[in-house]
């Protein structure tokens, strides 16, 4: 008997949307279609689709992709120029949950999401909103998930608790820019990129990602 797929889908929703200006909530939508090309160069098969202006919904073929491709949007999100924007719009950018399970659909054409991965996402993005401090989460039934959702929830509040500059420089890591081309881009000296990557704890940060990504799901 052939065992079933398991996808990694991705329910995310802009903090404090509504207090953006009519200019700068179509920058919002417009801005969101730009991650999903970013998002393909981690994984290739991996699509997207932008709800209601302030949403976003991802399908990740490759499950061990799922955490980096969470905490990128995150990163992007926070580095997005809106002048509007509030203060607990530029502390948060967007809540992000990451469902991990089998899908009856995922056909980007017709563009329809439909199974117990989607589902459970947008319920975890659904139980994210009424939180104050959680703004990464992840959620599923398949063996060894469970155990990386604490994991979670620390990795959001440590870039929601970067600076603009930490979060731009770790955007760039999470895509496995080296730290001088990350100075070349940001136009920084190489040593300030150093500081900013160990104020995160970039080294832990890595060794996570690495961790997640060597499970076979």
């Amino acid at each position: 008997m052939a065992m079933e797929k398991i996808y990694a889908t991705i329910s995310a929703d802009v903090v404090d949307s509504t207090s953006l200006s009519a200019e700068d909530t179509i920058k919002l939508k417009e801005s969101l279609e730009g991650f999903f090309p970013v998002m393909r160069s981690l994984c290739a098969e991996a699509w997207g689709r932008v709800v209601r202006g302030d949403s976003v919904e991802c399908v990740i073929s490759d499950v061990s992709k799922s955490l980096r491709i969470g905490l990128l949007l995150k990163c992007y999100v926070r580095s997005l120029e809106l002048s509007s924007a509030s203060k607990i719009f530029r502390r948060r950018g967007v809540r992000v949950a990451i469902g991990i399970g089998a899908l009856r659909i995922a056909d980007e054409q017709v563009g329809i999401i439909d199974g117990d991965a989607i589902y459970a996402s947008g319920r975890e993005l659904d139980t994210l909103s009424g939180s104050d401090s959680v703004t990464l989460s992840m959620v599923s039934d398949v063996p060894g998930v469970k155990g990386y959702a604490a994991l979670c929830d620390v990795l959001g509040f440590v870039v929601d608790g970067a600076t603009n500059k930490q979060s731009e420089v770790l955007y760039y890591l999470l895509q496995g820019y080296s730290q001088k081309r990350i100075s070349q881009v940001l136009g920084l000296e190489p040593p300030t990129v150093n500081q900013h990557a160990a104020a995160l704890g970039w080294g832990a940060i890595q060794r996570a990602l690495v961790k997640f990504e060597s499970e076979t799901f």
